[in-house]
């Protein structure tokens, strides 16, 4: 598969109203960078899905802009 192809099917998995900021790629590894975290724990299936649909490691982080700064 492509690049391009995954991002196309993890925007499908998730649906449009994800907030998916960036899909890296480091290896056999899928990186998810979201906006909202919480729409990955509302939803415990949406990783295996991703998994299962991909046949990759995925791995879901927080994007930078909403993490907290290092002196807060």
């Amino acid at each position: 598969m492509l690049k391009e192809d995954i991002v196309k099917e993890v925007k499908k998995i998730l649906g449009e109203d994800n907030s998916v900021s960036k899909v890296e790629f480091l290896g056999p590894e899928i990186y998810i960078y979201t906006k909202d975290i919480a729409t990955f724990y509302n939803n415990d299936k949406n990783i295996s899905n991703l998994a299962f649909g991909l046949k990759k490691k995925v791995n879901v982080r927080s994007d930078v802009a909403c993490l907290m700064d290092p002196e807060e």
